[in-house]
């Protein structure tokens, strides 16, 4: 497998890390609010919507971190990129990856990545019709 895709992976991957660190911190953080509501108000449903920690929860609340992958498609790309990102689309299946993995490692669209799939395997069971006819 060439580097660049290997470096592709490892950045999903640390992607990913980063995203499951910031949500657990979020909810620490909310877990947290909500203690500081218990501690002053004995429940939180006793809490006044207007006292500083549920308007401090509300705010917390409405920023969970968010997962964000590029999507580009296919047209976007040079043609010798398009090439070299069948061929890594090819290989990451090959290595067990779902098509929704495959786009957010390569920055591509799921769709595009189900149809490279597909295009292949059809192109492999075309192949092996005519080497057993």
């Amino acid at each position: 497998m060439s580097r660049l895709l290997e470096n592709k992976i490892a950045h999903y991957l640390w992607v990913v890390k980063q995203h499951k660190q910031a949500n657990k911190n979020y909810y620490h953080e909310i877990l947290a609010l909500v203690h500081c509501c218990d501690d002053r108000y004995q429940s939180i449903r006793k809490a006044p919507d207007n006292s500083p920690e549920m308007l401090a929860l509300q705010r917390r609340r409405a920023q969970p971190p968010e997962l964000h992958f590029p999507e580009r498609t296919i047209s976007d790309l040079p043609q010798w990129e398009a090439l070299e990102v069948h061929q890594e689309a090819v290989e990451l299946y090959y290595r067990g990856y779902d098509s929704a993995t495959i786009g957010h490692i390569l920055g591509l669209k799921t769709q595009i990545c189900r149809n490279i799939i597909y295009e292949y395997q059809n192109q492999i069971n075309r192949d092996n019709k005519k080497v057993n006819s």
